[in-house]
Parts: structure tokens; sequence; C-alpha cells
């Protein structure tokens, strides 16, 4: 039997803390982020303008496909490190 590993994406108001998007993929990739910031903006109604995204240091998020999704939505991407201090 082969092992099955799942990624959860999740997008969070940082304000209210509410779940605005979320997916479970087989796979980690920029374009599945993208997609589901996309989503949530759009659902929604996210003025992008002054948009602040918050990530970890994953390697989709930091990928030229992301940030270039970032640019087309107009937002800022601030990247968080993985460890707390």
């Amino acid at each position: 039997m082969r092992e099955s590993f799942y990624y959860p994406y999740m997008v969070e108001d940082i304000y209210s803390r509410k779940v605005v998007g979320w997916e479970v993929r087989e796979r980690e990739n920029a374009e599945h982020a993208s997609s589901l910031i996309r989503k949530a903006s759009l659902a929604e109604g996210i003025s992008r303008k002054g948009l602040v995204l918050h990530s970890d240091n994953g390697t989709p998020m930091k990928s030229s496909h992301h940030a270039g999704c970032f640019t087309a939505l107009g937002c800022r991407p601030l990247i968080q490190s993985t460890l707390c201090q």
C-alpha cells in the first residue's frame, strides 16, 4: 500500500481570524497557492490595494510564479520565518 500525503492550504484574515479560503491538495506548488489567494480575494470582495499577504517560508510561497501572482493581485508579500523566537 502506498502512503499518501496531503497539503492543506488556508487563507485567514489576521484581524478577524476568519478563514476566507481553504483547500487540500495532493501536491504542494505555487499554482495551487496562487489560485486559492485569487479565489479568496474574489469571494470576500477584498480590496487588494494595500493588501499584505503574510506567508510561511515554504518553497511555493517564494517562487517566481507566486511573486507574479502578488503583482497581479496588487498585494505586497511578507514572508515569515517558520521559526518562533
